[in-house]
């Protein structure tokens, strides 16, 4: 609202005069009509009363008129002073010209009416002078309209007294005509004014409504304001004796201070309360300096809110002199903690952002660089003034992407950031990885306001992401390819393989008896010979070639294309090299051979994982062959399973499942042919029906762990049967049970032999235990120990079965003390023919019998082979001549053909023929 506004609504000014009437100056209170002639009415009504009242006294009406004069001139230059000339308390010297007015008019008009002579002519003094007093009187009270009438009401009275007077005929002169008629005039025009007035008051009435309702709504929308404001609007004032007010303050302030406006208003000191001593101080001196230099206030300040605690407002506020010489200031108070504690934790930021070893990089929307953080500029090896201002494709010069610049402008386009991988540049000149992150400020809806560039180092996660990819694809011991390594390489060369008609050749490679090296000489030997094979297998390959380590002593050799058809070279390579010998951390030197299966795809196989398994099931051919052989996948019809590792699976999943039978096969005495033993074998039952042999799968099950289980289920049904059978009188002089030594080095499977054979009793004397040749050479020391105790502990008898193909000493088949050695099947196949060994029978016959074994010979399959054993001395013989292994209830058959039942009938079993050709 502009001030002339708040004048025509009678707001009141600067003295103080009190209320005002609406569209009224204040100087009109008391001098009435503007205009000039309402101050010389005065004068002219005396005058005109003095000639109007017969027989007035002049000592009565000449001073009347006089000071009536006088102090119309006084009114008049008074009011001419103060409108050009300010003067100290105007209001003081107007109400002591009112004062004086009223003296003259009171003592004048008392008098006046004194020396009337007559009744008309008193009453015409009277109702003329009460009129005009009346009239200024109203005046004085703010209504100069009803004023103007009371004027024009004080001269009817003397208008009818001068009609009385030239009624009456009592001495009219044309003075006192003339001077009526003047005076009617100016009632005339004093009554025109007083309508025109009457007039502009009823338009000021409805204009001053109209500022009324508008001020009201100024002042509600001020108040609303206040309200929403985050703050509080204030006024402070100071006087000249330095005392400060508060005229005014808006609710907010309770909000703020803790104490309500009113409160604050009321008693500004009460601030005191939430202020510190020193701020206190600080603010009062503020406002001093402020009102000397009438400059703007602006302070900031902390205050203990009873409720809220430590807060901190900011004030500002503009200075107004006033004419008195005191100064009030209009201000806004707003709480600024929020934004005291966010530059706090700002400034923690930036400390922090410039103290990180992360880089980071501000820029413009026009990717200049505007700052950067010292790790930044250590990282890309710039200088941060230098770089201000420049654009940032100047600090990525060296950043190893040649479409860096492109990559970054799309990525930026599509989705307002972009990661990657940057080569950053030390201060010495080294490269370094680092990883940047390139994030959009704004955008999308709004303008963007810049672009922050993180740059993060990462060698050691590069470090870290090589070991992990070696700990993901290479064995830790080897550091050759693991199987992970190995299947996904195989993977990806057949499907290259497939998609351009090339060649893939594995070669499956494993260690022959490996676990008796970790037995023998402890598992920091068996480490160090497959990091030896490891290098080896390395050296024999080409260069294209993926060597790994499937898992324990197996390993891996994977060709490519033209390397491919280099299989059998390289294998020959490889065979050559575990010749040499290997030498063990303790200075022992130590033989090592391998078996090797090789497999080809498209040949043999179309997938990874078939041609893994055919590499595999022909390196268990190799085994099966004797070991350190190398042999090319065929199809093992008998073997239904692709690899050892599901062949263990299937073994271990059938020992449970009790798929395992036991069969005899009959032992005859070369004398006269009579059924004198048998030999307990193991069949395994596939669920088709096919029954396995052992050569199928008893290699499997002694690297499973299963040798042990299978051994003591074969012991146990074998005592079992021969307990039935001398039971119910079959009396068979010998059952020979198969053991693997291996398995005695488990406790409890060895724990588990040895009580059930001495629950046998006195039918011990009619078991006995085989060990094979080779496995009897192969096995380690506790292994042998553990035979020679369980003969210790049970007196069973030892028989050593494939005797003349290993290398057994005769220092081991003295101290197991062998009942019986069993002349291995290939010996005996060369006898009678073109091929006969001659010389190695007899000496093996005579070894034995000179160290108190006896002799069978295994294998006969043709009467020329069983004249060949008996002429040499064999005392037993075995074979597919007189009859091949048979469940229990078939061999309970031939016993009872061959009379076993009665006590020493042993009967011949064989045909005629050929026993008496054995006996001869």
């Amino acid at each position: 609202m502009t001030d002339k506004n708040r004048r025509n609504a009678g707001e009141g000014g600067e003295t103080g005069a009190g209320p005002a009437a609406p569209g009224v100056e204040p100087d009109r209170f008391l001098f009435g009509a503007v205009n000039p002639l309402d101050a010389l009415a005065d004068p002219v009504l005396v005058a005109l009363l003095w000639a109007l009242v017969p027989h007035a006294s002049p000592a009565v009406f000449a001073p009347f008129l006089l000071a009536s004069g006088l102090v119309a001139v006084l009114r008049i230059g008074i009011r001419a002073i103060l409108r050009v000339w300010p003067v100290p308390s105007p209001a003081g010297w107007k109400m002591s010209l009112a004062v004086l007015h009223g003296l003259v008019w009171g003592i004048g008009g008392a008098a006046a009416v004194l020396s009337a002579g007559t009744l008309p002519a008193i009453l015409a003094v009277v109702l003329a002078v009460a009129g005009l007093m009346a009239a200024r009187v109203l005046a004085h009270a703010a209504m100069p309209a009803v004023a103007g009438l009371f004027c024009v009401a004080a001269g009817l009275p003397v208008a009818l007294a001068l009609g009385s007077l030239l009624l009456s005929g009592e001495g009219t002169r044309p003075l006192q005509a003339g001077l009526a008629a003047a005076y009617l005039l100016l009632i005339v025009f004093l009554g025109w004014r007083g309508y025109r007035s009457v007039r502009r008051l009823v338009g000021i009435g409805q204009v001053n409504a109209a500022l009324q309702a508008q001020l009201d709504r100024e002042r509600d929308a001020e108040r609303r304001l206040g309200e929403s404001l985050p703050g509080a609007i204030f006024q402070i004032g100071i006087d000249a004796a330095g005392t400060f007010s508060m005229p005014f303050a808006s609710d907010g302030m309770l909000a703020l201070t803790g104490h309500s406006a009113a409160d604050v208003m009321r008693d500004p000191a009460s601030l005191a309360a939430v202020l510190d001593v020193q701020t206190a101080s600080d603010l009062k001196a503020s406002l001093l300096q402020s009102a000397r230099s009438l400059a703007i206030w602006h302070r900031e300040f902390a205050l203990n809110h009873p409720v809220r605690g430590r807060v901190f407002l900011e004030g500002r506020a503009t200075p107004e002199l006033r004419a008195d010489g005191s100064v009030l200031w209009h201000g806004f108070l707003q709480d600024v903690t929020g934004r005291r504690s966010l530059e706090a934790h700002l400034t923690i930021q930036g400390r922090m952002i410039e103290n990180a070893s992360t880089g980071m990089v501000v820029l413009d929307p026009q990717l200049r660089v505007v700052s950067a953080n010292a790790a930044a500029a250590d990282l890309l090896g710039f200088d941060r003034q230098a770089a201000a201002g420049r654009h940032v494709r100047h600090l990525l010069a060296h950043s190893g992407r040649p479409q860096l610049a492109r990559d970054v402008r799309v990525a930026l386009a599509d989705h307002g950031h972009w990661q990657g991988e940057l080569q950053g540049r030390a201060g010495s000149g080294d490269y370094r990885p680092v990883l940047a992150s390139l994030d959009v400020v704004g955008g999308r809806s709004g303008p963007v306001s810049g672009l922050c560039l993180v740059l993060t180092r990462i060698e050691h996660i590069k470090e870290a992401e090589r070991e992990l990819y070696d700990l993901a694809h290479r064995d830790e011991l080897t550091a050759l390819s693991n199987r992970r390594h190995l299947t996904a390489s195989l993977d990806a060369a057949i499907r290259t393989a497939r998609e351009h008609h090339g060649r893939v050749t594995l070669l499956f490679i494993d260690i022959d008896d490996f676990k008796s090296i970790n037995d023998s000489h402890g598992h920091a030997a068996g480490d160090a010979i497959l990091s030896e094979i490891a290098l080896r297998l390395t050296h024999s390959s080409p260069p294209e070639a993926v060597v790994g380590r499937l898992a324990g002593d197996e390993f891996v050799i994977m060709l490519r294309e033209a390397a491919a058809d280099a299989a059998p070279a390289v294998a020959d390579a490889v065979m050559a090299a575990m010749r040499l010998p290997f030498t063990l951390p303790s200075g022992l030197p130590v033989s090592v051979t391998l078996s090797l299966g090789l497999a080809r795809f498209p040949d043999d196989a179309t997938t990874p994982r078939e041609l893994l398994d055919r590499a595999d099931a022909a390196t268990y051919r190799a085994k099966r062959a004797g070991k350190a052989q190398v042999a090319v996948h065929e199809d093992e019809g008998t073997v239904p399973f692709a690899s050892r590792a599901r062949l263990r699976a299937a073994l271990s999943e059938n020992s449970r499942r009790g798929a395992f039978r036991v069969y005899y096969q009959p032992v005859f005495a070369t004398a006269d042919g009579a059924l004198r033993g048998a030999e307990a074998l193991v069949r395994w039952v596939l669920e088709d029906g096919r029954i396995l042999l052992p050569g199928a799968f008893l290699a499997a099950a002694e690297e499973g762990g299963l040798i042990g289980e299978i051994d003591t289920f074969v012991l146990h049904t074998a005592i079992s049967r021969l307990r039935s059978w001398r039971r119910r009188g079959f009396m068979l002089e010998t059952l020979s049970v198969n053991l693997s030594p291996r398995g005695l080095i488990d406790p409890a499977v060895g724990a588990g032999i040895v009580d059930a054979l001495r629950d046998c009793g006195p039918l011990v004397r009619h078991l006995e235990i085989e060990v094979t040749e080779s496995a009897l050479t192969g096995i380690a020391e506790p292994a042998f120990e553990a035979l020679r105790a369980l003969k210790a502990a049970t007196g069973v008898a030892i028989a050593i079965d494939g005797f003349g193909r290993g290398n057994a000493s005769l220092e081991q088949l003295n101290r197991l003390r062998v009942a019986r050695v069993k002349i291995d099947k290939s010996l005996v196949s060369r006898l009678g023919g073109r091929r006969d060994n001659t010389p190695i029978v007899p000496m093996i016959v005579r070894l034995a019998h000179s160290m108190g074994m006896s002799v069978e010979a295994s294998g006969i399959e043709t009467r020329a082979q069983l004249e060949a054993v008996a002429a040499e001395g064999c005392e037993w013989f075995q074979g597919y001549l007189s009859g091949e292994p048979v469940p229990a209830d078939l061999f309970e058959s031939m016993m009872r053909d061959a009379g076993l039942l009665r006590a020493g009938a042993a009967a011949p079993l064989l045909p005629a023929a050929i026993a008496g050709e054995g006996r001869s």
